[in-house]
């Protein structure tokens, strides 16, 4: 037996909602094989759409506590830069640096 691996990817999703699946395998003869994808007693997970578009979100709680998280949502896997200046326009910090998947991400920064 050959084991593989499948993936899919569901663009049509709607936030909040659960989505179960099944694969079924269909051999050359016509057979068919339901294929237990998750355990009956296991709750599904709960999935998310990806973005719409590209965002960056109010920083919370606020600047002034000790952390404070910045979200940022990306519809399509992208390189991001993240940078924080300071009021005269002078590079301070770079929070991303990098490539980053598709769907919501955060970052924390600390007072510098």
């Amino acid at each position: 037996m050959t084991l593989r691996e499948y993936t899919l990817t569901d663009v049509r999703l709607t936030n909040g909602l659960t989505y179960w699946y099944k694969i079924e395998d269909v051999a050359f003869d016509g057979a068919m094989t339901m294929i237990p994808v998750m355990p009956p007693s296991q709750e599904p997970a709960k999935v998310q759409a990806l973005p719409t578009e590209f965002g960056l979100s109010q920083n919370a709680p606020n600047p002034f506590n000790p952390v404070t998280e910045i979200r940022y949502p990306f519809p399509e896997a992208s390189v991001v830069v993240l940078t924080v200046y300071n009021t005269v326009g002078r590079e301070v910090h770079v929070l991303v640096d990098g490539f980053v998947q598709a769907g919501s991400s955060e970052t924390c920064g600390k007072p510098l």
